[in-house]
């Protein structure tokens, strides 16, 4: 038998659906004896279901001139309409409209943002993770040195800077917090791969010439998916939050496309006059959600460090 025969087909010891699974089974063995946790879990379920769901429950549509009137601008939370409107459950705001539905639609953009710049920065940062720890030596030196600029400055310095060349709007938007986001998950991803490039399993891969593509995406990609993971949810409200700040700031979303940021910073100039309802419930919402997001990522990153769970 000769030495080629004798190398059995290289197999991942995990694939995608593997890993997920796991992750799930982990999740619901942690929340379901955690009472705190699984609040947290209810209610970032509960908001992104009502973010998907806004055009259905929304009781106006914030986007159509024709539902608002001026007549009922800075109506009071639980306020009947002056002219034929819905009742407001949480008053309107200095526009005239419906506050509940403004919420609910700027949720919406808000996590829209927020999951794409995710998932687009996870994309690009295990691309340039794995490419490092695979190909070594000046290329992953050229990566890593990147990785090391970007995180040696401020995230919120680098997405003004990013805005302020790419302009407004939320292509944008995504974009400069992707660039902000991308250096964790390609550290993170470099990291899991130089470990996993060195077990036999890869060398046997190596060895029967399988496309490098192969290698990386179908063999050592599934072995890494659980820091990947951890990063993703621990940074998910974070990015919410730097999306927050550049809408606060003016330089985020523009004014067709609300998010709850700038719903705050619409309504800063009432505080003092008796319309706090107009920045504090969309204030209060963000927070709901930031403070929801950092418990349920904190909680995952728990689950998926086997140190931090025996401590």
């Amino acid at each position: 038998m000769t030495s080629q025969q004798q190398v059995a087909p290289p197999m991942a010891h995990k694939t995608f659906l593997g890993s997920i699974q796991k992750t799930l089974a982990l999740g619901w063995k942690a929340y379901r004896g955690d009472g705190t946790a699984s609040l947290c879990l209810f209610i970032l379920f509960t908001l992104i279901i009502c973010a998907i769901a806004a055009p259905l429950i929304a009781p106006q549509n914030p986007f159509n001139l024709a539902e608002i009137d001026l007549a009922d601008a800075r109506l009071a939370p639980l306020s009947a309409s002056l002219v034929d409107g819905p009742f407001h459950l949480l008053g309107t705001d200095a526009q005239g409209r419906d506050l509940f539905s403004v919420i609910l639609y700027g949720l919406r953009t808000s996590l829209m943002v927020a999951i794409a710049s995710s998932v687009g920065a996870l994309a690009l940062g295990c691309t340039a993770g794995l490419t490092a720890a695979y190909f070594g030596g000046w290329i992953e030196a050229v990566i890593m040195r990147i990785v090391d600029i970007f995180l040696s400055l401020p995230a919120i310095f680098i997405a003004l800077l990013s805005i302020s060349l790419l302009g407004r709007g939320a292509e944008n938007t995504i974009l400069a917090i992707l660039i902000v986001q991308w250096t964790h998950y390609a550290r993170a991803s470099r990291a899991a791969a130089a470990g996993e490039l060195t077990k036999e399993y890869i060398l046997a891969a190596q060895l029967m010439k399988l496309p490098r593509t192969r290698i990386l995406v179908g063999h050592v990609l599934p072995n890494c998916l659980a820091p990947i993971f951890v990063i993703l949810a621990v940074q998910l409200g974070y990015v919410i939050a730097i999306e927050a700040s550049l809408s606060y700031l003016g330089l985020g979303l523009p004014i067709t496309q609300p998010s709850l940021g700038s719903l705050v910073a619409d309504g800063q100039a009432y505080l003092l006059s008796g319309a706090y309802w107009i920045s504090l419930i969309p204030g209060f919402v963000l927070l709901i959600l930031v403070f929801c997001a950092n418990l349920v990522g904190d909680r995952i990153r728990l689950l998926m460090n086997p140190s931090l769970r025996r401590a």
